[in-house]
């Protein structure tokens, strides 16, 4: 499946890349263009959402972008960054609103790693959190977000 998902994408750059640059694969357009031309022409790639794109634009190009999973929403949440019930697209320009240009990457990374070691998603460890004092949902029951 991802094979044929990598071909889709593959192709459909090749064909609607707006600034081929001479490479119709290359992507290097997007360090210099407005960074929603960039998110907008990466999710209308077959299988792109606004996490993957976010990614691209983050990682490969350092570009303020957020990316937001499960991990980082939870944590979000948790920490009351985010209104109840707010959609990923929604997490995601929250997250862009709240984060200083050049510290996004450090933000996500360390987010991601405290959802993962500390802030589980049925069994936080709240007693070694290092943002305990901060956080208005510790010590909430099993299961809360």
């Amino acid at each position: 499946m991802k094979s044929v998902r990598i071909k889709a994408i593959l192709e459909a750059i090749a064909r609607d890349n707006p600034h081929p640059d001479g490479d119709p694969l290359s992507l290097d357009w997007m360090k210099t263009e407005p960074i929603e031309e960039s998110r907008d022409f990466l999710c209308e790639l077959p299988g792109v959402g606004r996490k993957t794109a976010a990614c691209v634009l983050l990682f490969a190009y350092g570009l303020h972008d957020i990316p937001v999973d499960t991990h980082v929403s939870r944590v979000g949440w948790r920490l009351g960054l985010f209104r109840p019930g707010a959609g990923f697209d929604e997490l995601h320009d929250e997250m862009l609103v709240i984060t200083p240009p050049g510290q996004g990457l450090e933000l996500h990374v360390n987010m991601l790693r405290h959802g993962r070691r500390t802030c589980h998603s049925l069994s936080p460890v709240c007693s070694a959190c290092a943002l305990r004092r901060l956080c208005p949902s510790r010590d909430q029951p099993k299961g809360a977000k």
